[in-house]
């Protein structure tokens, strides 16, 4: 009898090992037929990020081929890799990434994704120029396509492409030739100028990269930063400190470095025999006998010209506020040397007595250089062709060009649009004649594509 119970025992026993294990291996099954299933819905693609909204939980993604958007969902158990496979978190992701994405089509959400490994990404770059009309971004020498959906970003602020500047400096990120994003680190705002009058026609320097003549009613872009700013104006210099803001503007009030007026004088010049039919040249400029000139307070050169007569040169010293002058011209082959004399007869204002000079009793500093010497000679710049021409802070023109040569020391500065400004120290001679310069190429400002690789 006990050994029927113990077989109905083990029979039992049997049958619900046996009832258990069957209800295990459908669940299994399951298992994998649905791990199969997700894997057979996963689709992919390479894709630039263009949003992510941590309140929806939903990254918005632009296909780096097709340009087309994708919107998915995602959660915490969505694996994040760099691009040597280390786990990142959903923060650590930075809009403008190019990523490769891994997602489930039927549900529309996001499995994994992972920084696209092929992907170029350039820092500082800057000076860069935007063609709105080939859809290209130049920058560092290299010519950037893009289209109408590349993912730019200022900020926390999605912008459009052609709100950036050439003094943004930016982070490219390139996949495949081809601009996918870019992303302002430093933004730019606006310098404006009041009270700059007297510094028409100079020069402004705002750091390295503004360089600019003074014009009026000046507003300058400038990179955000703190800045000495420098003016200057032949031998006339100011400078103050000045920062700029991220897209404000602001306003640079100069009364404090305001140059003071020149004081002039005006000479009425007269030349003998008077049907010599004389050009009178000062500083080379031509003006007629007896025609009363406003110059300023120093010296000049005076050249007088008449055919059949020994030409003549010498310095004109403008030191009151009107002065008489009156030059006598030697004929041709006479060997006699050239006189002037100045009248005692002056206009009498306030403030001036009467006096009588003669330029050619002056000091050897004054002394009139020779006829050779003093002849009409000129400065010819040749090279960097197509730079803009600076003498003494005076714009000249864009080169090649030329001007009058004054004996001396004289700074020649050069710039051109995305090229560095060089600056330039001469020395002209009395040696009567003209003088040609070639300067190297100007170097064209940093090469960020080369130099700023990531």
């Amino acid at each position: 009898m006990k050994k029927i119970r113990l077989f109905g025992i083990l029979v039992l026993v049997s049958f619900l090992l046996a009832a258990c294990t069957r209800r295990v291996s459908p669940t299994t099954a399951t298992s994998e037929e649905q791990t199969e299933a997700v894997q057979e819905d996963t689709e992919s693609f390479t894709g630039t990020i263009k949003e992510i909204d941590l309140l929806l939980n939903v990254i918005t993604f632009v296909d780096v081929r097709t340009d087309l958007e994708y919107r998915l969902d995602y959660n915490g158990g969505v694996m994040i890799t760099n691009k040597y496979g280390d786990l990142l978190a959903i923060s650590q992701l930075p809009v403008g990434e190019i990523v490769d994405v891994y997602y489930d089509d039927a549900l529309g959400k996001l499995v994994n994704m992972h920084v696209n490994e092929n992907a170029m990404r350039y820092e500082n770059v800057k000076d860069l120029t935007v063609n709105l009309y080939e859809k290209t971004l130049k920058a560092g020498g290299e010519n950037l396509q893009y289209t109408d959906n590349v993912v730019v970003y200022d900020g926390d602020k999605l912008i459009e492409i052609s709100a950036l500047s050439p003094q943004d400096e930016l982070v490219l990120r390139v996949y495949d030739g081809k601009l996918c994003s870019a992303t302002v680190e430093a933004g730019h705002g606006y310098v404006k100028l009041v009270n700059y009058e007297t510094y028409i026609g100079g020069m402004i320097e705002i750091g390295y990269d503004v360089i600019v003549p003074v014009t009026e009613n000046m507003v300058l872009t400038v990179k955000e930063g703190e800045y000495q700013l420098r003016i200057t104006k032949g031998s006339h210099t100011g400078t103050r400190y000045v920062t700029v803001t991220k897209d404000v503007e602001t306003t640079v009030d100069l009364s404090a470095l305001q140059i003071e007026p020149d004081k002039t004088g005006a000479a009425v010049i007269s030349v003998l025999p008077e049907e010599a039919s004389p050009v009178i040249y000062v500083d080379g400029t031509q003006y007629e006998p007896g025609q009363e000139i406003e110059l300023v307070y120093g010296r000049h050169i005076i050249r007088i010209i008449a055919e059949g007569y020994e030409r003549f040169a010498a310095y004109l010293i403008i030191d009151q506020a009107y002065k008489k002058y009156e030059y006598t011209l030697q004929a041709e082959g006479t060997g006699s040397k050239n006189t002037t004399e100045s009248s005692t007869e002056q206009k009498t204002t306030e403030g001036t007595e009467n006096t009588t000079e003669k330029p050619g009793d002056k000091t050897t500093e004054n002394q009139a250089p020779s006829t050779t010497e003093a002849s009409e000679n000129t400065v010819m710049v040749t090279a960097p062709v197509g730079a803009k021409l600076y003498l003494d802070g005076d714009y000249i023109g864009e080169t090649p060009c030329s001007f009058t040569k004054t004996p001396g020391k004289h700074i020649i500065t050069l710039t051109r649009e995305g090229c560095i400004t060089v600056t330039h120290v001469i020395t002209l001679q009395d040696n009567g004649k003209n003088d040609t310069f070639s300067f190297d190429e100007l170097e064209l400002m940093g090469n960020a594509m080369d130099f700023f690789k990531y």
